[in-house]
């Protein structure tokens, strides 16, 4: 990861493609309202084709093929570090989808983070793949508990760890 001047720092940002990518998309980002509509111009937004209620094959939409390129380069690049939330969000894409379908749902989340970097003026905050198995745990026992307490039970959660062995 490299920290360039413009504050694009990601895993798998390297400087040239840093660079490469400031070069096409420009560090104005008041042109584009969302990140919705910046991927959509980089032609990196997931396909949408439905046909009578049935999700049809998607394919993404013709555009900036340089910047795409670029895009899947880095998201490949940013895949290969096990421990990064771009690696998390890839092998849960890639365990449903294939490999391109995966890379390009992962190139997708990178150009929104370097959209929000670019907008916002701050460093990317990497979100380890540990923190958000760790989110998704708390979510999932809140969810439960919840759920216990409609059928009329009070809950106590306590770990493993820290409970006391009765007997």
């Amino acid at each position: 990861m490299v920290l360039l001047a413009a504050g694009v720092d990601a895993p798998g940002v390297a400087r040239r493609s840093a660079e490469l990518l400031l070069a096409e998309v420009g560090v104005d980002m008041g042109r584009f309202p969302s990140s919705a509509h910046l991927c959509k111009w980089a032609g990196i937004c997931p396909g949408n084709h439905e046909s009578a209620r049935k999700q049809c094959l998607g394919k993404v939409p013709p555009s900036n093929r340089w910047l795409r390129g670029m895009l899947v380069q880095m998201a490949n690049a940013a895949v290969r570090c096990k421990t990064s939330y771009f690696a998390s969000v890839y092998r849960r894409l890639a365990a449903r989808r294939e490999h391109k379908r995966a890379i390009v749902g992962v190139a997708h989340r990178l150009l929104i983070a370097v959209y929000h970097m670019l907008k916002q003026h701050q460093p990317c905050r990497d979100y380890r793949a540990s923190d958000a198995g760790q989110y998704a745990q708390e979510q999932r026992l809140k969810r439960l508990q919840q759920q216990v307490e409609r059928l009329g039970y009070q809950v106590q959660l306590v770990p493993l760890s820290v409970a006391q062995p009765q007997g």
